[in-house]
């Protein structure tokens, strides 16, 4: 019965005048929007990007969205009607043109699931979008369009498969890394996350921009103030760093110059500490033996970030242990300072269980790193207490791992 009625208010003209109205109206930037754009970009792009709060704008997105799951096709026919309209004048820079040209991009980027088969993205791309990208760069409005081009590369990444498009694609987000505009700069971070963290993502294809990429990522991060953001742009060189595997290389210069500052930075800000932790852990693993460049810096991260009587090892413990991990493996030779630290993973199995699996991981590659002799003469007795934590005190698979450990050890 509700469904019946609905369908007699929801006409196909109701549905085509409500999206209308949606798309000129609620979905434009309104002049309180870009007043709260100007004078704080940071907490703008971030509510934004997150859709968070209440506000007419984004209530307006979910109903577009609801609109389009019930009646795809109305839906798709007006919204595509309007990409029409204001595509077919690329070049008028009026105010009102440009806020609606936005606002239209907003809403194909919202529908874009399902307007997928419908639009030929790739084509719109290299043509009517880099036409409106390139219109008087200077209008006091063009940051709204370079915006929402970089958010559009997002919404429709599975669009972008041929080789010679998802270049172009790369090169407008990475040189939107350097827009003078703060929140078109994080806006194209997130984009390059979503290129990055794609089946389609290939390291070869990516090699040309990932210098830039680095440099734009690590200037945005040095010039933002709030930590979401930095923590936005963490997570993107993180994921960029496990993208690119050992062909990070070219860049690990940048990155270890970087990252010790940033470690320094987030001392007051307990959140970032992890996401430092696991940029570190990236480079650690992209530097494989060259590690030895960075171990000290290294060993100092680890041991902040593993003692179980820190404040702070809530929001440490694990990533350090991560760290920890990865640093034994990837050292070509034995490291004093790190294997010092041995007792550190006795103390966290002694305080509970819940990083058993890492720990013995740490101790196992700690054995095969240093000899099962030294380990003995230098670490005998917390070896023993490691024992006497485990044995009998955890389930049948902590004690196969434990074994395991000993046999190294024999």
């Amino acid at each position: 019965q509700a469904a019946h009625t609905l369908s007699q208010i929801l006409t196909d003209d109701a549905v085509r005048h409500l999206v209308t109205l949606l798309v000129s109206g609620y979905l434009i930037l309104q002049p309180g929007d870009l007043r709260e754009w100007n004078a704080d970009p940071e907490s703008f792009v971030n509510a934004d990007l997150s859709e968070e709060g209440l506000r007419v704008r984004p209530t307006s997105e979910n109903l577009l969205s609801t609109l389009m799951q019930g009646r795809k096709e109305v839906v798709a026919a007006v919204t595509l009607q309007m990409l029409n309209q204001v595509s077919s004048s690329p070049t008028d820079t009026s105010n009102t043109s440009i806020l609606l040209r936005e606002s239209v991009y907003s809403a194909v980027g919202l529908c874009s699931y399902d307007l997928q088969e419908l639009l030929a993205f790739s084509s719109w791309f290299q043509g009517s979008l880099q036409q409106a990208m390139a219109a008087q760069p200077a209008h006091p409005l063009h940051h709204v369009i370079r915006r929402r081009v970089a958010s559009l590369l997002a919404a429709f990444v599975d669009s972008l498969r041929e080789p010679g498009v998802r270049g172009e694609a790369y090169r407008v987000c990475v040189s939107l890394l350097k827009d003078p505009d703060m929140v078109v700069r994080v806006t194209a971070a997130d984009s390059l996350l979503h290129l990055v963290d794609d089946t389609g993502f290939y390291q070869d294809s990516f090699l040309p921009y990932l210098p830039e990429a680095v440099e734009g990522l690590f200037g945005l991060m040095s010039d933002s103030q709030e930590v979401d953001t930095k923590l936005r742009i963490l997570n993107v060189v993180s994921v960029l760093m496990e993208g690119m595997g050992r062909k990070i290389r070219p860049v690990v210069g940048c990155v270890v110059a970087s990252v010790p500052s940033l470690w320094e930075q987030a001392q007051e800000q307990h959140l970032m500490k992890g996401a430092v932790l696991i940029t570190i852990t990236r480079l650690v693993q992209a530097l494989g033996a060259d590690i030895v460049s960075i171990a000290d810096f290294v060993v100092s991260v680890v041991a902040f970030s593993c003692d179980v009587s820190s404040q702070y090892q809530l929001y440490t413990l694990e990533d350090g242990l991560d760290l920890w991990r990865a640093a034994l493996r990837a050292l070509p030779a034995p490291h004093p300072p790190l294997l010092a630290l041995f007792p550190l993973v006795v103390q966290v199995v002694e305080r509970d269980h819940e990083f058993l699996q890492v720990c013995l991981h740490i101790a196992e590659s700690h054995l095969l790193l240093s000899g099962g002799q030294q380990t003995l003469q230098q670490f005998g007795p917390e070896l023993q207490r490691l024992l006497t934590a485990t044995l009998g005190q955890v389930p049948d698979a902590g004690s196969l791992m434990l074994l395991e450990v000993v046999d190294t050890l024999l």
